[in-house]
């Protein structure tokens, strides 16, 4: 919607609104005034507030730090299961998924001592194979590695941190818009569409309210 058009309508009305109290009195009884509140939408926020946004906790990081690890232990399987070739040919990736974790288990390392990230490490440094190394053994050679990459995952996922669930997202409660405001909004949107000029639409809207504040 424009806001421009909006802002127009609600100003002129506003002011004819403010004219039609001044200089009108409002007729009292003993009914009681039941408030329509305009559109209000309300923030739940399920984070802590503060100045910025909230920092992953230790046990956050280690949890999606591990979940790395053990899809790096993963993907270096798969290589191995292929005899560490691609297309018949010795190819990097003992040299390339080997680094990968030892890289993560070192940073691991700096914020929880579980055995096992020393022993990944161990392994991992001690099969860090170019390919012309790789070249000299044959594809059985790197498929009979499996088991013991498979033992080193499984000593990794008892071990493993639990990720925390992830905090509910912010969620919107809007209450019911008051009618008259609803009725701006819906002229607004027919100047906007050509329908109806300004000068047409704040006569309506003069209209409704002179309806509202009579006796």
């Amino acid at each position: 919607m424009n806001n421009e058009v909006l802002a127009l309508l609600i100003s002129g009305a506003s002011k004819f609104a403010s004219e039609l109290i001044r200089y009108k009195p409002i007729k009292l009884d003993n009914k009681p005034t039941t408030m329509q509140p305009t559109e209000v939408v309300r923030f739940t926020a399920t984070t802590p507030t503060g100045n910025g946004p909230r920092k992953p906790t230790t046990a956050e990081t280690v949890g999606q730090l591990e979940g790395r690890l053990l899809r790096q232990m993963l993907r270096l399987q798969e290589d191995l299961l292929e005899g560490a070739r691609i297309n018949g040919q010795a190819c990097d990736c003992l040299l390339k998924h080997t680094n990968e974790m030892d890289i993560t288990a070192e940073e691991l390392q700096t914020m929880s001592q579980k055995p096992i990230y020393q022993e990944i490490r161990n392994w991992a440094l001690s099969h860090q194979w170019p390919p012309e190394v790789v070249a000299e053994h044959p594809p059985e050679f790197f498929i009979d590695m499996v088991p013991e990459l498979r033992n080193l995952r499984k000593g990794l996922t008892e071990a493993a941190t639990p990720l925390p669930k992830p905090a509910e997202p912010l969620q919107l409660t809007t209450k019911t818009e008051k009618p008259e405001l609803a009725r701006v909004r819906e002229l607004a949107g027919k100047v906007k569409a050509g329908e109806l000029s300004k000068e047409e639409a704040v006569s309506q809207i003069k209209t409704m309210l002179a309806g509202k504040f009579s006796t």
